[in-house]
C-alpha cells in the first residue's frame, strides 16, 4: 500500500502489525501532517452491532484532549470496507518494545504509570473504558511523554482475543482481569487491574500471570494469589502495596478510580523525586515536564523552582521550630505517633480521591519531624476507609485501635477549580478540641502544593502541645 491515497491519506511506510491490525505511517493531506492509520481486520466489524458500538466509542474518544492519550483525528472506511482509524504520530517507542530491554528503575515505572493514570482519568471522566490496557498500547514518545492508544478498539474485538490463541497468548490475556475472562461486566477499575499488571511488567521484566497458553494465563488470573506472586517477585517494597491493591480479584477491593491509583503512585514517589509529586489528572498540569529533560528550564520554569525552593525554606522552618520547641524533652524519648485520617471532601466527584488521598500524602509530609512518626496509611485506611465522615469521637476511636497519640482531621471543599483544606490536629485522650489547626486555599492544579502549607501550618505550631 506504499504510495497508495486512502481517503485523503497518503501512505508513507508501514510501522507494524497484530491482532487489531495494520498501522502505517500517513501524510494528512488536507492538513499537511503526519498520522498513524490504523486498518482494523475485517471480522472486527462482521457484528454490526460491535461495529456501531465501536464507532460510538471511538468517535467520543475524539473528542478527548488531553497528553496523554493519542489523539484520534478520523473514523472512516476504505474502498475495500476495512475500517480505519486516523491518530496522532507519535514519534518514539511502545512500552512493550522498552520494558523488552530490561525492567525499569522504580521511578520510571511509575512516572509511566503516573501518566497512564491521568490518560484514564481523563477518558473514565468521559464515560469511556478502554478494556486492553497494556505495554503495546502504551506508546513513549521521543520527549519523554506517554501516550495511551487504541481507546474503543477492544470493543469491536469483543470475544475473539479468547478465540484466538495465538494472538491472545502473545499479550492481551496477560492483562486481563478477572471479570473479563468470565465474560462479566467491566468498568473503569477493570483498567486499573490491567495497570497494576503493566507496572509489575515494567519493574520486574514478566508479566506476574504465567503460562505456555492463554487458557494457562486465564487459570493463573483466576486462581493464583496475586498478593502471594508480588511479595515473591522481588519487586521493591514501597511499590508492592500498590500492585497489590490494583490486582484484587474484587473489582471492589481495587483503587475506586484512576485518581485514586494515582495518588498512591504519587506517594511513593515523593520520596525518590520531586518529579513524582503528585498532579491532579486535568488541566494545564496535565502537560508536566517529560523524564529525561526534567532540568531544561524556561523563564516560567525559573519562577516555578523559586516557588519550589520558597516552600522548602518554609518547611525547613518549620521543621527547625518545632524541634526547637521538643527540645526541653529527654534525649531518647519516645516518639509522638500520629494517624491522618481521611479527609472530608466535598466538590465534584472528579476529586474526590483527595478525601482519601491526603491520608498518604500529608503522613509523608509529617513523618520524621521532629519526634513525630506517622501510622501507617494502610493501617489507617484499613479501618477509615468505610466512614464516610468522621468527626473528632469517631477518629478518637480509630486512633485509639491504631495506638496513636495524636490523630489528624481535615476537610477539603472543591469551588469552580478552587480548593479550601483545612486541617486540625488532635491529641487521642484529650477533649473535643483541636491543639493545632491550619489551612490553604488555592487552585486545584496546585494541590501538593496545598499539602505542603497544611504541613508547614501543622508543624509551625505543633511545640505549643
Amino acid at each position: 500500500m506504499i504510495g497508495q491515497t486512502v481517503s485523503h491519506f497518503e501512505i508513507l511506510e508501514r510501522l507494524g502489525q497484530g491482532g487489531m491490525g495494520v498501522v502505517y505511517k500517513a501524510r494528512d493531506l488536507k492538513l499537511d501532517r503526519l498520522v498513524a492509520l490504523k486498518f482494523l481486520p475485517m471480522h472486527l466489524g462482521a457484528e454490526e452491532a460491535a461495529r456501531q458500538r465501536f464507532t460510538r466509542e471511538a468517535r467520543t474518544a475524539s473528542a478527548l484532549d488531553h497528553t496523554n492519550v493519542c489523539t484520534v483525528y478520523e473514523i472512516g472506511e476504505a474502498e475495500d470496507g476495512r475500517t480505519f482509524i486516523a491518530m496522532a504520530f507519535c514519534d518514539g517507542e511502545t512500552l512493550s518494545a522498552r520494558i523488552g530491554r530490561g525492567p525499569l528503575p522504580v521511578e520510571e515505572a511509575v512516572n509511566i504509570a503516573s501518566q497512564v493514570a491521568r490518560g484514564l482519568a481523563e477518558a473514565h471522566g468521559h464515560g469511556i473504558v478502554h478494556r486492553d490496557i497494556k505495554p503495546g498500547n502504551v506508546a513513549i514518545t521521543s520527549d519523554g511523554s506517554v501516550k495511551i492508544l487504541d481507546f474503543g478498539i477492544a470493543t469491536l474485538a469483543g470475544a475473539t482475543r479468547l478465540t484466538n490463541d495465538k494472538d491472545s497468548t502473545s499479550g492481551t490475556v496477560n492483562y486481563m482481569a478477572p471479570e473479563q475472562v468470565r465474560g462479566d461486566s467491566v468498568d473503569q477499575r477493570t483498567d486499573l487491574w490491567s495497570l497494576g499488571v503493566m507496572i509489575f511488567e515494567m519493574v520486574v521484566g514478566r508479566p506476574p500471570f504465567k503460562g505456555e497458553h492463554a487458557q494457562a494465563v486465564i487459570f493463573s488470573i483466576l486462581n493464583d494469589d496475586p498478593g502471594a506472586i508480588v511479595r515473591k517477585s522481588g519487586m521493591p517494597r514501597e511499590i508492592e502495596p500498590v500492585v497489590e491493591r490494583a490486582l484484587s480479584k474484587d473489582p471492589s477491593r481495587r483503587y475506586r478510580n484512576a485518581g485514586e491509583m494515582l495518588t498512591a503512585l504519587s506517594a511513593v514517589g515523593e520520596g525518590e523525586s520531586p518529579t513524582m509529586s503528585m498532579r491532579v489528572p486535568s488541566g494545564a498540569e496535565d502537560r508536566d515536564r517529560p523524564a529525561g529533560r526534567r532540568f531544561r528550564t524556561r523563564p516560567s520554569a525559573v519562577l516555578v523552582m523559586a516557588a519550589v525552593g520558597a516552600i522548602g525554606l518554609l518547611s525547613a522552618w518549620a521543621l527547625w521550630r518545632f524541634r526547637l520547641k521538643s527540645s526541653g524533652s529527654k534525649a531518647g524519648s519516645a516518639s509522638v505517633s500520629v494517624a491522618v485520617l481521611p479527609f472530608r471532601y466535598r466538590g465534584s466527584d472528579q476529586y474526590r480521591y483527595l478525601g482519601e488521598g491526603m491520608v498518604n500524602l500529608l503522613s509523608a509530609k509529617l513523618d520524621h519531624a521532629g519526634e513525630l512518626r506517622t501510622i501507617d496509611p494502610r493501617a489507617v485506611m484499613g479501618l477509615a476507609a468505610r466512614e464516610s465522615a468522621l468527626d473528632p469521637a469517631q477518629g478518637r476511636s480509630i486512633a485509639e485501635r491504631l495506638h496513636a497519640d495524636r490523630f489528624v482531621l481535615g476537610n477539603i471543599v472543591e469551588i469552580g477549580g478552587k480548593l479550601q483544606m483545612d486541617a486540625a490536629l488532635y491529641s487521642s485522650d484529650g477533649g473535643p478540641d483541636p491543639s493545632v489547626a491550619a489551612n490553604a486555599t488555592g487552585d486545584v492544579t496546585k494541590a501538593f502544593d496545598l499539602v505542603d502549607q497544611l504541613a508547614i501550618g501543622l508543624l509551625a505550631d505543633a511545640g505549643r502541645e
